[in-house]
C-alpha cells in the first residue's frame, strides 16, 4: 500500500482519479486537516502500470516539496536560535 499526498497550492498535479481518492491538503485548520500536508493510505492493487508510474512521479514530487518545507523550517529555527539548536530540535522531532 502506498500513500497519497496532496498539497494545497498545487492541487492540479493530481489527476481526476487521484482527487477522488486523496484527502485534501490543509494550509490551515479550516481546510480539514489542520496541517500543511495530509497523507492517507490509498490501495494501489489493480492500478495499471501507467497509473502506478504516475503515482510514483507524484510521490517523488511530493517528497521534494516536503524536503523543501523541512529545509525552510530548519533554516528558520537556525535564524531564531542557532544551527546547533536547530539540529537538536530536528533530532528530537524526527
Amino acid at each position: 500500500m502506498l500513500t497519497a499526498m496532496k498539497f494545497a497550492p498545487d492541487q492540479a498535479a493530481f489527476d481526476h482519479a487521484d482527487r477522488a481518492e486523496a484527502p485534501v491538503a490543509a494550509g490551515n485548520a479550516g481546510d480539514g486537516c489542520g496541517a500543511a500536508v495530509c497523507v492517507a493510505s490509498v490501495e494501489v492493487a489493480g492500478f495499471s502500470e501507467e497509473r502506478l508510474r504516475s503515482r510514483i512521479g507524484l510521490i517523488g514530487r511530493a517528497e521534494s516539496r516536503l524536503a523543501a518545507m523541512k529545509a525552510q523550517a530548519v533554516a528558520e529555527l537556525a535564524r531564531l536560535h542557532n544551527a546547533v539548536a536547530a539540529e537538536r530540535i530536528v533530532r528530537e522531532e524526527l
